[in-house]
């Protein structure tokens, strides 16, 4: 189904970036912790997507 690796390595940051700070707010630990770390976590989740919409858009690279 994937045979691009792109692909594979944005379900890859999804998985292991995204996905922890997305239950860092689920979990209510956010209420727990400094505002900064909140701040972080939610860059994190931004950036994270953003990078892994930039690997699953990206083209194929030449062989």
């Amino acid at each position: 189904m994937l045979n691009d690796r792109n692909k594979q390595f944005a379900i890859l940051m999804i998985l292991f970036i995204v996905a922890p700070g997305i239950h860092f707010f689920l979990s209510g630990e956010n209420h727990l912790v400094p505002a900064l770390r909140g701040y972080l976590v939610g860059a994190q989740i931004v950036l994270g997507a953003g990078l892994a919409l930039w690997f699953w858009m990206r083209d194929k690279p030449e062989k």
